[in-house]
């Protein structure tokens, strides 16, 4: 049975830059076969493809016009410790980590492991935009996920969706199916959340990520952000301040029950998970 899931929630990533960016390098030749660089004017996000065929997430921060270094990139996580992260996570091999996607398969399967298909690169008809797809296909079945980064060049926003296609010959089951994953590496890691009620909905409070799951969820419904809001502001190494620091921002585009993972690993690595809620929506 064919089917295909298209998964149309986004959640949108501004890192603020709030330094002198004089240090950006200069652009030379890259191995496109094993390399992902998506770029705005400020900012990249690079992705590797290893010579076990996963898609590895690099990098996201100042822009890197030369990102080749990357592909000679050394590991020194032991494997018993599960995987370094990937361009989206699946429940499956090493990984141990809160999964963005968790499929039963057709043969009562629970593991499932993307690997690299291919990838491309298009301008949009507004030059400002640069949509950059990743097709990834688990191991043992034809399981495929797309990934879809959209990258605004002048406002330095990254939008993410994912699309699932069942070629297997019997219904999967979806339990997560997040519509996006994004590991950051800092030292601290202060995240504001919002929260409120009828006329008075987005009071800030902020609190440090300890190591362990974050979570930012609701399961109302059509009331979905009548007390939390599915956004936030991530300040890194130091609390957030208007005038000085580095900060992620993220909104996800989602009317219905939705969840937000912040779970900080034996690494001090955070992972963000975010999209549609799995509670009551196991899909078929």
């Amino acid at each position: 049975m064919k089917k295909t899931v298209i998964l149309k929630i986004k959640l949108f990533f501004v890192f603020l830059l709030l330094f002198n960016l004089s240090g950006v390098v200069n652009a030379k030749s890259e191995n496109t076969d094993k390399l992902i660089n998506i770029r705005t004017k400020d900012l990249s996000m690079i992705m590797t493809v290893g010579k076990d065929s996963v898609v590895y997430f690099q990098y996201f921060g100042q822009k890197i016009d030369d990102a080749t270094p990357f592909q000679n990139k050394q590991t020194y996580r032991r494997w018993d410790y599960g995987t370094d992260p990937h361009a989206y996570l699946a429940a499956g091999g090493q990984n141990y980590r809160e999964p963005a996607l968790r499929v039963t398969h057709s043969d009562g399967d629970l593991n499932t492991e993307l690997a690299y298909i291919s990838h491309r690169q298009v301008r949009l008809s507004d030059s400002n935009i640069e949509q950059t797809t990743i097709k990834m296909q688990d191991k043992k079945l034809p399981l495929i996920v797309e990934l879809t980064i959209t990258a605004y060049q002048r406002e330095n926003v990254f939008t993410q969706r994912v699309s699932i296609q069942n070629n297997e010959k019997k219904s999967v089951i979806l339990h997560n199916f997040y519509s996006s994953y994004l590991p950051v590496r800092a030292k601290k890691y202060y995240l504001n959340s919002f929260y409120g009620a009828w006329a008075q909905e987005m009071f800030m409070e902020e609190s440090l990520l300890n190591h362990g799951i974050k979570t930012i969820e609701n399961k109302m419904g059509v009331r979905t952000t009548h007390t939390e809001n599915p956004s936030f502001v991530l300040a890194l190494d130091t609390p957030l301040d208007e005038n000085i620091g580095n900060a992620i921002g993220g909104a996800l585009a989602w009317s219905g029950n939705y969840k937000l993972n912040f779970q900080v690993d034996e690494f001090n690595m955070l992972s963000i998970t975010a999209g549609m809620n799995p509670y009551a929506s196991e899909y078929t």
